[in-house]
């Protein structure tokens, strides 16, 4: 059963774990004591090329509070990155699939397919009608790729949502999507994600102070939507 509340739900849609994702220095035993502070709901593990199995998300479930674990995949293509929630395939995936093909195995399972940080990994453009949503902020998107993400939004006609891609510890809960309600699975998610119900969200307070870090030469972290 879906759970609602006035204000709405922030789910992380992009969080990696170094449990299959080598570049993650974000252990899923560290997330019990990290989730009181990141204001989260919601967290999709998403992991490079391959999805936890459902036994898996709910072993890691028993020990965390407060937050709902969901599993989803972050199928590296040679037109870029895309996350999948909803895919009821486990264990890895092939990243020497076309986008074409992920997008159709996605539809085959009423899966979510999100084209993560654009440009930042591939082209900087694809076709109308393969994927159902835009990754408009995250930990990984800078100013000079906000350009690219409008025109694609302009020109894809998909809802933006927001996530933090979160790989260590400092970027956990600074970009979330806020729904009107926690859904209780990955199936259910993806079609809040497909129908628009998402708005991207930042933290903008812990946003700001990172940036207050960064020297005036380097690329700030985005507090407001470019879309």
């Amino acid at each position: 059963m879906s759970m609602t509340r006035a204000g709405g739900y922030k789910i992380d849609l992009h969080v990696h774990t170094s449990r299959y994702s080598p570049c993650s220095h974000l252990a899923p035993e560290d997330l019990a004591a990290l989730i009181p502070d990141s204001g989260l709901d919601g967290i999709v593990i998403s992991e490079h090329d391959w999805q936890w199995s459902p036994d898996e998300i709910k072993g890691l479930q028993e020990s965390v509070e407060h937050v709902r674990l969901y599993s989803a995949v972050e199928v590296s293509l040679a037109e870029g990155h895309f996350l999948v929630v909803g895919m009821t395939h486990e264990g890895a995936f092939d990243p020497n699939l076309s986008l074409r093909d992920l997008s159709d195995r996605a539809r085959q399972d009423n899966a979510a397919l999100i084209w993560a940080h654009p440009g930042r990994f591939g082209g900087t453009s694809i076709e109308p009608g393969l994927v159902d949503a835009v990754e408009v902020m995250s930990f990984n998107i800078k100013g000079k790729q906000t350009r690219l993400i409008r025109e694609n939004h302009q020109k894809l006609r998909v809802p933006a949502v927001a996530a933090s891609d979160s790989h260590r510890p400092i970027s956990l809960g600074t970009y979330a999507t806020l729904f009107p309600r926690l859904p209780s699975s990955e199936q259910e998610l993806a079609g809040m994600i497909r129908s628009s119900e998402g708005v991207p969200w930042a933290n903008e307070q812990q946003l700001t102070l990172l940036n207050d870090q960064i020297s005036s030469t380097e690329e700030k972290y985005l507090v407001k939507s470019p879309v």
